[in-house]
């Protein structure tokens, strides 16, 4: 890094900066200002309290307990326009692709720190959430949270606040898995509970569930293996153990060929599979002890057995 260090004390001073910490991994985050000592201090005290908006900056924070140096880049006088010089600096050190900035410049803001933002991080976040992990329609969202449905369909189709991947990376893959399921939310919850039920109860394919309720066989899927509509469980929590045995068997009846022989729990139901290490996640069952009731060697394994 040539460019000179920051000089407390100084002047007011316009321009474009760069923030870096002190490690062998040195990454570079590249920023424009004003009045670059007040902003200085503004990320100092952000990444401090834990809530700087750069998840980027705080995690070296935290990891590294130093802080960030700061190096003039630019000064830059009235007659520039300071997002295309930092535009220009972002991608001379590609610190977008390989460094600490979320956006290429320009508009550099994002969620709440963006001037046209209406509402906090955290209610696009509860947004996303309510989006990715409950079934309710997109209306009812909106009411929940106090938002406008045009906010709440934006981010559940990606169309705005993109950022949230920055911050929740999962979250974000699970809306936009969500989006693809969802189909406008036309399906009741009744519909969901009905589909439960006929996982809990039957040993149907997923695919003929699906064609039953005239629904994607990925959301039968999901609720089959504990993926979504989750809120079943707490409602139905022996119903839902039973569900879940079950995906492993669903695919054995396809092709009618059993892996393992039935076994009998210890309230007396009946269950083939032909995933054992699945199986004994599911009911809390030690693998080595399970295999050797498979294998005829033991008579039982935590009350079960063979039938």
């Amino acid at each position: 890094m040539s460019h000179r260090p920051f000089l407390f004390g100084e002047n007011f001073m316009q321009g474009i900066y760069c923030l870096y910490f002190e490690t062998d991994d040195q990454l570079y985050y590249i920023g424009l200002s004003t009045d670059i000592q007040k902003r200085y201090n503004k990320h100092i005290s952000d990444l401090k309290l834990n809530k700087h908006s750069n998840f980027k900056l705080q995690y070296l924070f935290d990891k590294y307990k130093q802080l960030p140096v700061i190096n003039i880049i630019e000064y830059v006088d009235n007659s520039v326009d300071l997002s295309l010089r930092e535009e220009y600096w972002i991608e001379k050190f590609n610190s977008y692709y390989d460094g600490l900035n979320l956006t290429k410049g320009g508009e550099a803001n994002y969620g709440e720190t963006n001037p046209f933002s209406l509402y906090s991080n955290e209610v696009y976040l509860n947004i996303a959430r309510e989006i990715a992990y409950s079934d309710k329609t997109y209306k009812e969202i909106a009411e929940i949270l106090n938002v406008s449905d045009r906010v709440v369909s934006t981010v559940a189709t990606g169309q705005s606040h993109s950022w949230i991947k920055y911050i929740d990376n999962d979250l974000y893959t699970d809306l936009m898995i969500m989006k693809t399921l969802r189909t406008n939310n036309k399906y009741s919850n009744e519909i969901y509970v009905n589909i439960f039920k006929e996982l809990v109860n039957t040993n149907k394919r997923l695919i003929d569930i699906a064609k039953d309720y005239n629904i994607s066989k990925r959301i039968v899927e999901r609720i089959a293996r504990g993926e979504s509509h989750t809120y079943l469980q707490e409602l139905y929590p022996e119903e839902y153990k039973i569900m879940l045995s079950k995906i492993n068997n669903r695919r054995v009846l396809a092709t009618g060929i059993s892996q393992y022989p039935t076994v009998v729990s210890p309230t007396g139901e009946t269950f083939t599979f032909s995933n054992a290490r699945e199986f004994c996640r599911i009911h809390s069952l030690q693998q080595a002890n399970f295999a050797k009731l498979l294998k005829g060697m033991a008579k039982s394994h935590k009350g079960w057995t063979l039938e």
